[in-house]
Order: C-alpha cells, then sequence, then structure tokens
C-alpha cells in the first residue's frame, strides 16, 4: 500500500527548516487544530463550537471548508477559514491544512466529532519524546463509554483494521495499545515535520487508507506512534448512526 521510497530518519535532514518555521511569519504555535469539512457549515458547527470551547492555550484553529461560508459569528481572528474547490475530497482538504498549518504538531479533527476539557494535553506531551511522531486518541461513542475507535493497524494478509476493543479502556491494555499502527482519518496528532516531509496523505489512495498508509510511511522512518487513553473525542448524536460510523466502519475487528 505504501508507495512511498524513504530511508529511515532521513526525514531529520528535512525537518528543521519545516519545524522551525522559517517559512511563516510570527511566533509558531505550538498546536494546530485542523477541521476539514466536505460539507457546509452544518457539517463542522457542532465540531468547531466545542473546540473553541475547550481550546488549550497556544493553538491556532483551522477550518479547511468546499462550501460558502459568511462566518455569522464573526470569529475571523479566532479561527482561520480556508475554502477550496468543491471537487477537493478529503484528502485534499487535509494536504490543503497541513500546507496551511504553522503548529509543531497537527491535530486532525473529523466533523461529527467533539472534545472536551484538556483533551489535548496528554497527547501533545507525548511528542516530548522525539521517536514520537504520530498520537492516536481514543474515539467514544455519543455515550462516552463505549469505544468506537483506538487507531488502525494493518494486518499480515494486507488489511485495514480499525481497532475497537473495548479492554483498550481497561487499566493494563498496553499490549493492546502497542498493537495500534497510527490514528484513524477521524481524529490524530501528528508532528508537522514529519507529516509535511512525507508530502502528506497520499492523495491517490482511497480515502479509507490513507490513515493506514500514513501509519506504514512513519513505521518505515523508524519513528513511532503511541495511542493516548487520557485523549478522547466523542462522536456526535445528532448525526445518523451510519454517517458516524463511517469513518470506523470498514475493516474493524
Amino acid at each position: 500500500i505504501v508507495g512511498r521510497q524513504l530511508a529511515p530518519r532521513t526525514i531529520v535532514l528535512l525537518a528543521p527548516l519545516a519545524f522551525a518555521g522559517f517559512d511563516k511569519e510570527g511566533p509558531v504555535p505550538r498546536l494546530t487544530i485542523l477541521i476539514p469539512c466536505v460539507g457546509g457549515a452544518a457539517e463542522f458547527d457542532a465540531t468547531l463550537v466545542s473546540v473553541l470551547q475547550h481550546r488549550p492555550a497556544d493553538c491556532e484553529v483551522l477550518v479547511v471548508h468546499t462550501e460558502p461560508y459568511d462566518d455569522p459569528y464573526d470569529l475571523d481572528g479566532e479561527v482561520q477559514f480556508l475554502r477550496t474547490d468543491r471537487s477537493c475530497k478529503l484528502v485534499d482538504l487535509l494536504n490543503e491544512g497541513l500546507a496551511a498549518a504553522d503548529g509543531q504538531i497537527v491535530h486532525i479533527l473529523r466533523c461529527g466529532l467533539e472534545v472536551t476539557e484538556g483533551w489535548t494535553d496528554g497527547a501533545v506531551d507525548r511528542f516530548s519524546d522525539a521517536d514520537v511522531a504520530a498520537v492516536s486518541p481514543l474515539v467514544m461513542e455519543a455515550d462516552r463509554t463505549t469505544l468506537a475507535a483506538a487507531g488502525v493497524k494493518w494486518t499480515v494478509g494486507g488489511s485495514r483494521r480499525v481497532v475497537a476493543d473495548q479492554r483498550v479502556l481497561q487499566g493494563g491494555s498496553g499490549r493492546l495499545r502497542a498493537g495500534i499502527l497510527g490514528p484513524t482519518l477521524a481524529a490524530g496528532f501528528y508532528r508537522r515535520e514529519v507529516l509535511q516531509a512525507l508530502g502528506g496523505f497520499d492523495a491517490r489512495l482511497d480515502e479509507r487508507y490513507a490513515d493506514v498508509d500514513v501509519a506504514l510511511a512513519i513505521a518505515a522512518l523508524d519513528f513511532r506512534t503511541v495511542c493516548e487513553p487520557a485523549s478522547r473525542v466523542v462522536a456526535t448524536a445528532a448525526r445518523s448512526d451510519d454517517d458516524r460510523r463511517a469513518p470506523f466502519a470498514r475493516g474493524r475487528n
């Protein structure tokens, strides 16, 4: 699935310029919260409201969307809205957002998910380990007790699987978490320098394989992905069950 020609650790030669933000003006924020939206404002409103209520200090919020948005809440200055072509797919939106992001860490958060106070803390702390290039949060169902996804893995037989084993929520689940290859495309934290040096997400792939492709590429570079159980986002009940579960429905274990 990975068509990238990569040599372990050669990425560090590319990292300093992107990481230091030499191509940006002003101070570099610690975190970019990137919300991609292929639909209209109704798709991202609930997600954006929860982010603005609970966002940490030293972060920027970036919404990449395909439909017109007239900013009725006058959020200019608090949120950067980046409109793209209506023909853009989700992966295209993510790559557009990655190119515009200033944060050292990029947090992808799909529409239809909501956050709670402190959800980024544990995940961001994980990046103090220089070997960590990605952190997978837990995506919970609307009841906030049932796990929808802890990440993805790639089987020996060459299949993508979403890790949704409820035992991940319990103490002593380190072995289960260690088997997670990377975050789902619905929610994940990435070291921007690594993701940019990889060229972002591969738009040539079916959307459902974009997350595991990046995860495999990160592993090929000898970087690590970890699952942070203290970092949790919640699938909203407002959307239909089929829509909410779409990022997790295929290849679930």
